[in-house]
């Protein structure tokens, strides 16, 4: 009797791996009178990752329900997709604030990303954009210099610390709860002027207009955020597709915005995606989502992305392909991506038969 033997779909599509980077490096080989073409040497960001995030909910005037909970919520969901340090203040006084982001800009210099998150009150004079602490006493616009901290002087600490890209992310438009902040006239936020490099600004609500504190556990804003924190996508999709959601649920009623320079290929969940087509100019702008995956459950793959990134085992990532290939095709697909690298590798170090 013959015995049937059985090979592990994960081993075909090894084995599968295998010969075709064979056949490519022969016919590389055959191109190049034997010389090997040089590898695609396309920029990526790659290293630490460090955020602050400022949930400040225990106001004197007009207390919040939501922020303590979207900062929390969003600290753990960072450290999940693999940000190595996540710094949090919760119910911060100007003090507390500073020291925060002190500690903040110092954990920067070398950094691939650095991301600043606010939930809480928010006020807007002469251009200038001010995140409110819970002991402020504001009398008048003229005591936002003295009372809370500017986000302009958030993006300028950011940019001096050095970071390869900086994300701010202001869910600070809610309802301002001290009308002399408002003589000026100007509600919610003002759009900053000066984007710098490398770096993008996402507001939960269009310039001057005012978000919603929602009536869940999370802001509008943030719960479309962490919905779509782990998606593999870059920062200019990620947030493209938080505005849109937040759009449709609010029915109009909240219109997200972000304005950005230029970008690398980053993006918030671990690993890197190809560069976005992207204008040159800063822009300002909601948009369409993109396409959402046929299958989308990734939370799970990446977390387990997370822990296993870096990996040189070729079983590591073969298991992880077939765990996670039919629930998140655009990690699996990064998996197959390292996994091919490391078989070429293999190949070209191999001693001829």
């Amino acid at each position: 009797m013959n015995a049937r033997v059985r090979i592990r779909p994960s081993l075909m599509r090894l084995t599968a791996v295998i010969l075709l980077v064979f056949g490519l490096i022969a016919v590389g080989l055959w191109m190049s009178d034997g010389r090997l073409p040089l590898a695609d040497a396309s920029a990526s960001v790659e290293g630490r990752r460090v955020a602050l995030v400022v949930g400040n909910s225990a106001y004197r005037v007009s207390p919040l329900r939501n922020p303590g909970n979207d900062a929390g919520d969003l600290a753990r969901a960072l450290r999940t997709v693999g940000f190595d340090t996540v710094l949090e203040v919760y119910d911060g006084d100007l003090a507390g604030m500073r020291q925060g982001l002190r500690r903040f800009r110092d954990l920067l210099d070398g950094a691939a990303l650095g991301l600043f998150f606010y939930a809480g009150h928010g006020a807007q004079f002469q251009g200038e954009n001010y995140l409110i602490p819970v002991d402020a006493a504001i009398a008048s616009a003229a005591d936002l210099d003295l009372e809370a901290l500017s986000a302009q002087q958030v993006l300028r600490q950011m940019e001096e610390a050095g970071a390869a890209v900086n994300v701010i992310i202001l869910d600070a438009c809610r309802d301002n709860p001290f009308p002399g902040a408002s003589r000026s006239g100007a509600r919610g936020l003002a759009r900053i002027e000066r984007t710098p490099s490398s770096a993008l600004i996402a507001f939960a609500t269009a310039p001057g207009q005012v978000a919603s504190d929602g009536t869940g556990r999370n802001s509008p804003y943030t719960a479309a955020l962490l919905e779509r924190l782990h998606q593999p996508v870059s920062l200019v999709e990620l947030f493209n597709d938080v505005g849109f959601a937040v759009q449709e649920a609010t029915r109009g009623g909240q219109i997200p915005w972000y304005q950005a320079s230029p970008l690398p290929p980053v993006q918030l969940a671990a690993g890197t995606v190809p560069l976005t087509p992207f204008a040159a100019e800063p822009i300002l702008t909601p948009a369409p989502p993109s396409l959402p995956e046929p299958v989308d459950n990734c939370l799970q793959a990446a977390t387990d992305w997370a822990r296993i990134k870096g990996t040189d085992d070729i079983d590591v990532l073969d298991a992880f392909i077939t765990d996670h290939e039919d629930r998140c095709p655009r990690l699996t697909a990064i998996a197959m991506g390292e996994l091919t690298k490391l078989l070429v590798a293999l190949a070209l170090n191999a001693e001829p038969p």
